[in-house]
């Protein structure tokens, strides 16, 4: 009766038959999976530009699924595009947050990655101002539980593997050659070729899929490229790109613990292999940064520069080889550059003040770039920049 009511064109039907959804999920009526023979709508999804999985494009197949993602199915299909109601609007956000939090029937994979979607489209296409900001913050609430999840498993401390991670060092490191920016974008060599359905496990081992399958999500939007033409904060494409640069930076900053941690790790069910999160995030994170770091709008330029400063002062061991690519051939050339903008001068010289601020940061630059005779000298760069800087002044 639930799905009948929400396949209506009755709003007042929908907004009953959503908040008794949103009623089943908040007083979790359901804690065991329950399969059910799921018949979906004809129609196709609402699209967007913006695309968290590409797995999600396709209609939904008939057959047994899980009651929960069958329940997902029926709630995505209630919203139209730009002429939903806005009180179904928010039912929708209601139910997928209740659906998406709980514990007692957690959604994984490409299941997780559809409700966010469906959040992300409100975001897009709402044309109520408080829709979208509603809309906001619940993907920021939903990202917020998956690490949370991930923090609370590995504070267990009781996550082990008898595997061995794979090396996900890039072979011109394994030859002992510096890195280079177009190597650092190369995409085509990835060794976590991975979609929502291709990993397993226990609900530890999935909790670290989801943490793995949001940040690259996140990544994949805002490396997409806009043109210059169209830099209109108010697009859609603009849009999607600050949000999913500031929630990589919420994830960077407020769960920092979860990508230093060695337990963390992804397990492929096509082979007995496992990869640390952190080498898992890697090219996505180092893709999301090289795109943006160029950027002639002021926001994405400097929430990218503070994601580049998390890297700089938590994960230097990890991207130890990465670093000096951005300063050597992004951020020094750029702001060096007769046509840089005075907001991009100023906030690389704030990320060097913070560098200059903390002497561990200096001294173990020192010691792994400028005593490296592969790596660039990157506290002689950071010094010439200043004194080319001051000859300027």
């Amino acid at each position: 009766p639930i799905k009948l009511a929400c396949e209506q064109s009755n709003v007042e039907a929908k907004i009953l038959a959503l908040d008794c959804l949103s009623k089943i999920f908040t007083f979790n009526l359901f804690t065991k999976p329950i399969y059910w023979d799921y018949k979906g709508k004809k129609n196709l999804p609402i699209q967007t530009d913006v695309d968290l999985d590409g797995s999600l494009g396709s209609p939904v197949q008939e057959g047994k699924i899980l009651l929960i993602e069958a329940a997902i199915n029926v709630v995505t299909s209630c919203f139209e595009g730009e002429g939903t109601d806005e009180r179904v609007e928010l039912q929708i956000i209601r139910v997928l947050t209740g659906a998406v939090v709980n514990e007692s029937m957690p959604v994984h994979g490409k299941v997780l990655l559809q409700a966010i979607r469906q959040i992300h489209n409100i975001f897009l296409l709402s044309l109520s101002p408080i829709n979208q900001g509603i809309a906001q913050a619940t993907i920021i609430q939903i990202v917020d539980s998956v690490y949370e999840k991930v923090l609370k498993l590995t504070s267990k401390k009781k996550y082990h593997s008898s595997l061995q991670p794979e090396s996900d060092l890039p072979d011109q490191i394994e030859n002992n050659q510096q890195m280079t920016l177009q190597q650092l974008q190369d995409t085509s060599n990835d060794n976590i070729q991975l979609t929502s359905d291709e990993i397993i496990g226990n609900d530890d081992e999935l909790y670290i899929k989801d943490a793995f399958l949001v940040f690259r999500s996140m990544s994949n939007l805002a490396s997409k490229t806009i043109e210059t033409e169209s830099l209109d904060m108010r697009s859609h494409k603009i849009r999607v790109k600050l949000l999913s640069l500031h929630i990589i930076h919420s994830i960077l900053r407020n769960y920092m613990d979860v990508f230093v941690n060695k337990e963390c790790l992804i397990f492929n069910k096509n082979s007995d292999e496992s990869t640390f999160l952190v080498d898992g995030i890697r090219k996505y994170l180092c893709l999301a940064i090289s795109r943006n770091a160029t950027s002639q709008l002021s926001p994405v330029y400097e929430i990218t520069l503070e994601i580049y400063w998390l890297m700089l002062k938590n994960l230097r061991s990890e991207f130890k080889y990465e670093i000096p690519v951005f300063l050597d051939e992004i951020y020094f050339p750029v702001s060096e550059m007769k046509t840089s903008a005075s907001y991009q001068k100023r906030y690389i010289l704030e990320i060097i003040r913070r560098i200059c601020c903390d002497p561990k940061i200096l001294v173990e630059f020192y010691l792994n770039y400028d005593c490296d005779t592969v790596l660039p000298n990157l506290c002689e760069a950071i010094v010439d920049y200043l004194a080319r800087y001051a000859l300027l002044r």
